[in-house]
């Protein structure tokens, strides 16, 4: 069910109806949510299930959406980018209890932030598509929530990070 309103969310964006796609975008991840439970449960290998090809993408590409609707209001911010760093925390969530194979972690849970926000430090949410030409950063500072577009495709800062993390180990 969750690939259908994940389809049904593409096919919005690509006609231009935003706050649907949006909506149909949190409805697969809600499906998503209700099944990847039980199949951690059951012991179901995720192998069939790569998180980087069939689940992060949902995540990734609400979070555009929402930094999307959030930079064409005026002025930008508000309740979207808000959700746009939610959806990016779930997603680093997601991807945890999937490496670890964890049902729960009281840590990741929703009414727990992933991190509190010392005074003069900041946070960067990276939206990264990889068929995508912008990079996309929600900055959150102590003076909230700061969008960013960086002329720079998905390809690109992967392999930048790759030859980064090469250099790092040599």
């Amino acid at each position: 069910t969750y690939q259908w309103y994940w389809q049904l969310g593409r096919l919005a964006k690509a006609q231009g109806n935003i706050n649907l796609a949006i909506e149909m975008y949190q409805h697969a991840e809600g499906y998503l949510n209700l099944i990847r439970q039980p199949l951690l449960e059951s012991g179901y290998s995720y192998k069939l299930m790569d998180f980087r090809g069939a689940i992060a993408p949902i995540y990734l590409e609400l979070a555009n959406l929402l930094f999307d609707r959030a930079v064409q209001t005026a002025p930008p911010g508000g309740a979207d980018l808000k959700a746009a760093k939610e959806t990016c925390e779930r997603l680093i969530g997601a991807e945890i209890r999937d490496y670890f194979r964890l049902n729960e972690c009281d840590s990741l849970k929703k009414d727990h932030p992933l991190v509190s926000l010392p005074p003069k430090v900041g946070i960067l949410y990276p939206i990264l598509l990889p068929d995508g030409t912008l990079l996309k950063i929600l900055l959150n500072l102590e003076d909230g929530l700061h969008p960013f577009q960086v002329d720079v495709t998905g390809k690109q800062v992967i392999e930048e990070v790759a030859r980064f993390s090469k250099n790092l180990s040599v």
